[in-house]
C-alpha cells in the first residue's frame, strides 16, 4: 500500500524548500507509519508534547526523503551506469541543450583536531536550462529488496600518470580576446545594464534587497511564481569517495572522465567544467598533460575565485603606494 502511494505521490516541481514542501512529497500512509516507528510510549523527562511532536516530525521527514528517493529514482539512475567508466548520467538531463560540470571539495567534521568521524570527497553536478527529462520513472519496476547493489566501478578512482609540463596553447593566444570594451552581444549589454540599474537602485534606497533577489524578481513574469527565462536543472552525480586535491592527479582525471562521457552521451563535443582555484592549477596542468583534454575540455574558475583573485591583484598592486598611509591620516 505505502509503495503504490509513492508511485501516485507528484514530486516537488518548486524552487524553495522547507518542511511544508518535503511533507506534501510524502504520502499520509508513509508519515502515518514513520509517526508509529519513532512516536515511542511516552515524554522523556522536561519534555513537552510540542517538542515530542517537532522532534517525530523531523526523524520520519528525514527517513521519508530516502523513501521517496529510492522508490521512485534510485533504480533508474543506477539503470544509466557505465560499467567501464563507472559513470552514472543524471536522468533528468535531456540530449540537445548545453550542459556544463561543476566539481569541488566536501569536507564533514573537518575542523575536529583527532580527525575522527571526518568525511572527505568530491561531489559532481551537471547543469542545464530547459524541461527536465519527463520519462524518469520508466522502466521502475517493483521489488522486494531492501537495498541496491552499488557496482564497483563506481567508486573506482582512475590512475594516471601525468608529468608537469609547461603550458601548451593550440593556437596563439589574442590579447583581443579579452577586450570586451568592443563586445556588442546582446545578453552582455543585459547583463551590464542590470547591474548598473542595480547599483543606483541601490546607492539611492529605492531598493533594500540583495543582488541575487533583485536579478530573481526580473526573472519572474507577471505572474509572481512563473519564470520568464528556463530554470537551471541540476543533476547530482555520485560523489566520488576521495578528495579532488589529494591522490596527485588521480581524482580530478577520473572526475574529467565521467564529466567527458556524460557530455558525449548527450551529445556534446566540449567538456565544461568549473571549479575553485584550489583545483584549477591542477586541472589546467592536467588538461596541458593529455592532448585529447587539450581540444575537448574547457577549465573555468568559479565567479567567486575570480573576484577574490582580482581583490588580490589590486592589493599586492597598490601594496607600498602610501595609500594605507593617506587614509590613516
Amino acid at each position: 500500500m505505502i509503495r503504490a502511494d509513492l508511485r501516485e505521490t507528484p514530486g516537488y516541481k518548486g524552487l524553495d524548500i522547507g518542511m511544508h514542501d518535503v511533507g506534501d512529497c510524502v504520502p499520509e500512509s508513509l508519515q502515518m507509519f514513520l509517526n508509529l516507528l519513532f512516536g515511542g510510549e511516552r515524554l522523556l523527562d522536561d519534555e513537552t508534547i510540542e517538542e515530542k511532536e517537532n522532534e517525530v516530525r523531523s526523524k520520519a521527514l528525514s527517513v521519508a526523503q530516502d523513501i521517496v528517493y529510492g522508490v521512485s529514482n534510485a533504480e533508474s539512475v543506477l539503470n544509466t551506469l557505465d560499467e567501464k567508466s563507472g559513470t552514472v548520467i543524471p536522468p533528468n538531463l535531456v540530449q540537445g541543450n548545453f550542459v556544463h560540470f561543476s566539481a569541488d571539495n566536501i569536507h564533514i567534521l573537518d575542523e575536529t583536531l583527532d580527525g575522527k568521524n571526518t568525511f572527505h570527497a568530491t561531489q559532481i553536478a551537471a547543469w542545464q536550462r530547459g524541461a527536465e527529462n519527463s520519462s524518469l520513472l520508466d522502466g521502475v519496476n517493483p521489488s522486494k529488496k531492501r537495498s541496491l547493489n552499488i557496482p564497483e566501478s563506481m567508486d573506482k578512482i582512475e590512475t594516471i600518470v601525468a608529468r608537469k609540463i609547461n603550458p601548451v596553447f593550440i593556437k596563439a593566444v589574442m590579447t583581443t580576446w579579452y577586450d570586451q570594451a568592443k563586445d556588442k552581444k546582446e545578453c552582455k549589454q543585459a547583463a551590464k545594464a542590470t547591474d548598473l540599474a542595480f547599483n543606483m537602485l541601490r546607492s539611492e534606497g529605492v531598493i533594500r534587497s540583495g543582488w541575487t533577489e533583485f536579478n530573481q524578481s526580473l526573472s519572474r513574469g507577471e505572474v509572481g511564481d512563473k519564470f520568464v527565462h528556463e530554470v537551471t536543472k541540476v543533476g547530482y552525480m555520485p560523489i566520488i569517495q576521495a578528495p579532488a586535491h589529494e591522490m596527485a592527479m588521480d581524482t580530478l582525471y577520473t572526475v574529467v572522465k565521467k564529466c567527458m562521457h556524460v557530455a558525449t552521451v548527450l551529445g556534446q563535443q566540449y567538456t565544461i567544467i568549473t571549479v575553485d582555484q584550489a583545483l584549477y592549477c591542477k586541472l589546467v596542468e592536467l588538461k596541458w598533460a593529455i592532448p585529447e583534454y587539450r581540444e575537448k575540455l574547457v577549465v573555468q574558475i568559479g565567479g567567486l575565485h575570480i573576484s577574490m583573485c582580482f581583490l588580490k591583484t589590486i592589493g599586492d598592486h597598490m601594496k607600498g603606494s602610501g595609500l594605507v598611509d593617506s587614509w590613516i591620516e
